[in-house]
């Protein structure tokens, strides 16, 4: 799957407000020497970005904030008002690999200014690679008359990371390279995991 780089994303997780980034262009040339750092990065990042996915869709059944879905248990205020109304949900973990993060962590050493730009556009690539797939998870659920409500990720509200150790013995995305830690952050650090219900009616 290719991954669409988006260049005011980039400056977006370098901290730039979403007001000054209407006006990109603007942006560009009053930044002209960070954009050029930003574009040098988005091509060297290509070359290291690995794309892996694994979706699997679920039943659900809700009782107020209670949530089963499938084998995973969840209580959750913030969740279940995402999912209110939902009949079933998919269960993401996506990663682009562990190549790009020993390119930062080699920059790091030698350029700490490039390292955070290359942070921040590993950042933007891992966001534009779950788009895709939300995009995908849209497209099927539209063939089924249904629509899909915005995703969710452990860490959210009030949805603990302790979820991930369910996420991780339901989809088993060791497969795709990701180990979760002991801190319950995931390996790559470029990598997400996500809850996408599906809503009867577009």
């Amino acid at each position: 799957m290719s991954i669409l780089p988006v260049e005011k994303e980039v400056f977006r997780y370098l901290g730039f407000p979403q007001k000054e980034l209407l006006d990109f262009e603007a942006i560009k040339k009053k930044e002209s020497a960070l954009y050029e750092l930003v574009s040098k990065a988005i091509v060297e990042s290509e070359q290291y970005v690995v794309p892996k996915k694994i979706v699997q869709t679920f039943s659900l059944v809700q009782t107020e904030n209670d949530l089963q879905i499938g084998p995973i248990s969840i209580v959750s205020k913030d969740l279940s008002f995402n999912l209110q109304g939902c009949f079933q949900v998919s269960v993401l973990a996506a990663t682009i690999g562990s190549r790009i993060d020993s390119l930062i962590q080699k920059y790091s050493k030698l350029d700490v200014v490039y390292a955070s730009v290359l942070q921040a556009t590993g950042a933007m690539f891992i966001e534009s690679f779950v788009d895709s797939i939300n995009d995908e998870i849209r497209l099927e659920a539209e063939k089924e008359g249904a629509r899909v409500q915005p995703r969710f990720s452990p860490g959210y509200g009030d949805v603990s990371l302790e979820v991930q150790k369910q996420i991780f013995a339901t989809l088993r995305p060791e497969k795709i390279g990701l180990t979760l830690m002991n801190s319950l952050i995931m390996a790559p650090e470029k990598s997400v995991t996500a809850f996408i219900g599906w809503k009867k009616g577009k």
